[in-house]
């Protein structure tokens, strides 16, 4: 029906995948209709009933004409109240545009409340949103494939006047179905039923529904989705980190067998568990992970062969992204120095790079735990300062982990040349460049310094702290500068 599954794996005669949450996701938009001031200062719908376990959006922007508006959604301890309830839903400060989300799991009306919208502060809006009870859903399996639907039996159907709800091998060779309710002669096919996939955990426990007074449908086709609760999660803490965060979930019903629970953040990011007891979840972000610090991430708790705990209330997770190291932390105020940062979670489409005021991201190589970037000439109020670098993720900055996250364009290791001899030439000569910092790291060599005069390369044949010594060709006459780098 509506809700998806997700593919895990398949064969040519069976498909495991992982069914998404079944609860209804609905939208109140900030476009309803005021009586009094019009379009954009009410929300739309005012009054919601959602059955358990339902995820209530709210969405706001403003419009051309109403560009100073600004919306929050805050629960109210009633339908009149600016008073917040204490524990209480709070999207946060008040914006022109944006969105939030909250998962509703217990029973009752839930009043909200956005303080006034408008400059003068007269204008709020208010609303409600009746919780109940969550129903079991039963819905039909069906498979697809690009825009072809896989054919399935229609059971129960009739044959020869006998009521099949399973394949038969009546009047054939082979165990067949009818596609349609109703025998028209078309046959399917049986092959016999799969054996389901063994836990990696060795999980054999699995939802009892008729714990809950429900019963698993007699079609082979159709899918139970109970409101019978596996346990629940109460919280998490903390509710933001980088790579190498522990995350404490407590809770109730968790397994005490570690790996029958899975922990989820993200769509994709099982978070390595390293505890377990019935209340209690302790897990540890990996490096690598995969994770973006653009947005705020989903997270869940799974029972292996059971489904997703609920949430009490919508939790979130906000992974951060983190430097670990900036190497070097000085270089030349000519520029042309090559920093290297390392650390965890740069995102190469949403990663920003800057130093101070100047901008690399374009000239950056970004991976995931790597930015590589050549300094450019800085302003002269940046030489010889301690000057910020910047690493952002959509809006986030990465938390510093490294000794510093500072660069400086310092003279005292600016490499500069003070002369050169001979100063002219007729033909091939060898050429003595004198100067200072030429070779402040014993790991440099010939094969880092490169020297050119006229466009044509000095072949650098020794290097010192003081001094470069190059061989030069046969070079057309005229005045030169002498260039010299340092990779």
């Amino acid at each position: 029906n509506d809700v998806s599954c997700d593919v895990v794996s398949y064969q040519s005669n069976q498909i495991y995948c992982q069914t998404k949450n079944a609860a209804p996701h609905v939208i109140i938009s900030s476009n309803g209709v005021h009586p009094t001031y019009g379009s954009g200062f009410a929300w739309s719908p005012q009054f919601a009933t959602v059955q358990q376990g339902a995820i209530v959006e709210w969405q706001w922007s403003s419009s051309a004409l109403l560009t100073t508006l600004a919306y929050k959604v805050q629960q109210a301890i009633n339908g009149y109240s600016t008073t917040p309830q204490t524990g209480g839903f709070d999207s946060g400060n008040a914006t022109a545009s944006g969105s939030f989300s909250y998962q509703f799991q217990n029973v009752g009306t839930y009043y909200y409340w956005t303080p006034a919208v408008d400059q003068s502060g007269l204008i709020v809006m208010r609303g409600a949103i009746n919780v109940v009870a969550a129903q079991p859903r039963t819905l039909t399996v069906k498979v697809s494939s690009g825009s072809f639907t896989a054919q399935s039996c229609a059971f129960p159907f009739p044959f020869n006047s006998v009521t099949y709800s399973a394949c038969t091998s009546t009047n054939d060779t082979q165990s067949w179905c009818s596609p349609t309710s109703t025998y028209n002669r078309q046959r399917l096919y049986c092959t016999p039923t799969a054996s389901v996939p063994s836990s990696t955990c060795g999980s054999s426990s699995l939802i009892s529904p008729s714990s809950c007074s429900q019963t698993v449908p007699s079609n082979v086709l159709q899918f139970l989705f109970t409101p019978c609760t596996i346990g629940t999660v109460r919280s998490i803490s903390p509710v933001y980190g980088p790579a190498g965060t522990s995350i404490t979930i407590t809770g109730t019903d968790f397994s005490t067998t570690t790996c029958e629970n899975i922990v989820l953040i993200g769509s994709s990011y099982k978070c390595p568990i390293t505890s377990a007891t019935s209340t209690q979840i302790t897990c540890q972000i990996g490096t690598s992970s995969s994770l973006n610090a653009k947005s705020i991430q989903s997270f869940n708790v799974i029972r292996d062969r059971q489904g997703t705990l609920s949430n009490d209330g919508l939790i979130q997770f906000q992974f951060q992204a983190k430097i670990t190291n900036v190497s070097p932390l000085q270089g030349s105020t000519a520029g042309g120095t090559q920093i290297t940062i390392t650390g965890d979670g740069f995102i190469p489409s949403d990663t920003r790079v800057i130093v101070g005021s100047i901008e690399y991201t374009s000239f950056a190589t970004i991976t995931y735990s790597q930015i590589q970037f050549i300094t450019q000439q800085p302003p002269s109020d940046y030489i010889d300062h301690l000057i910020p670098i910047t690493i952002l993720v959509g809006e986030n900055s990465a938390i510093c982990s490294s000794v510093s996250c500072n660069f400086t364009w310092a003279q005292s290791v600016t490499p500069y040349l003070v002369s050169v001899n001979p100063t002219s030439i007729n033909g091939p000569q060898t050429l003595t460049l004198m100067g200072q910092n030429l070779a402040t790291s014993n790991s440099i060599t010939t094969a880092d310094i490169h020297v050119t005069i006229g466009g044509e390369q000095c072949n650098v044949t020794s290097v010192s702290n003081s001094s470069i010594i190059c061989d030069i060709g046969n070079i057309q006459v005229g005045d030169y500068s002498v260039v010299a780098s340092i990779d």
